[in-house]
């Protein structure tokens, strides 16, 4: 597995940049970056992602979760949901689907309660009130680059400073918005990946946002 994730990595470094010149933002987003950086851990530590997942995740900052889906690893979760034939169905736990050497880029599952951990320790971090990080790495981790930093969508504009992030494997979504000027965040969850169920949720984060 070390051997193909290395050729697929070489394959994906050699490949042409994309040419963003009729897009409207900086950046192009790519699964693939999170799997080369998983694997450039990998490389240092000497260890697999998923070791380095249960011991800073589970074991440092007591976040408590599961690799895959929530109803392949425990009983009475909810269904991911996604279009067959024009229909919106349950995904089923045996289904052939394997997200496979991107897995490092969207292959964990958490409770809102857990995910709520790892924002607030990002939130406190960029208030240098959280020592798990030097404060200048969650600045960098944040704001590092305008748009999209080191895996956080960095808004700064009309008197906003919010960080964002967004997650689906198809089945599931997920949206975290960080306002780091008041220090306060607003996460939401579905157990769909299609498209008026993302919508939906973004008007409910608006909302909420309000508030």
């Amino acid at each position: 597995m070390h051997l193909l994730k290395s050729r697929c990595s070489k394959y994906v470094l050699a490949l042409k940049p994309v040419d963003n010149t009729n897009t409207t933002t900086s950046y192009n987003y790519s699964n693939s970056g999170y799997s080369i950086a998983a694997m450039m851990l990998e490389k240092v530590s000497g260890k697999s992602w998923e070791d380095l997942c249960l011991e800073i995740l589970k074991s440092e900052m007591n976040i408590d979760f599961v690799f895959g889906w929530p109803n392949r690893n425990l009983k009475n979760q909810p269904f991911g949901h996604w279009v067959e034939k024009g229909n919106i169905v349950p995904v089923y736990p045996d289904v052939d689907y394997e997200l496979s050497l991107v897995e490092p880029a969207g292959n964990i599952s958490m409770n809102i309660k857990n995910y709520a951990k790892f924002i607030q320790i990002n939130i406190k971090g960029l208030a240098k009130k959280n020592k798990f990080l030097k404060s200048k790495t969650y600045k960098f981790l944040h704001t590092a680059k305008s748009d999209y930093a080191i895996g956080w969508g960095n808004i700064t504009k009309d008197d906003k400073q919010m960080s964002l992030h967004s997650g689906s494997d198809g089945t599931f979504f997920s949206r975290a918005v960080i306002d780091r000027k008041k220090s306060i965040a607003y996460v939401v969850f579905v157990n769909s990946g299609t498209k008026s169920a993302q919508s939906g949720l973004i008007e409910m984060m608006d909302e909420l946002k309000k508030k």
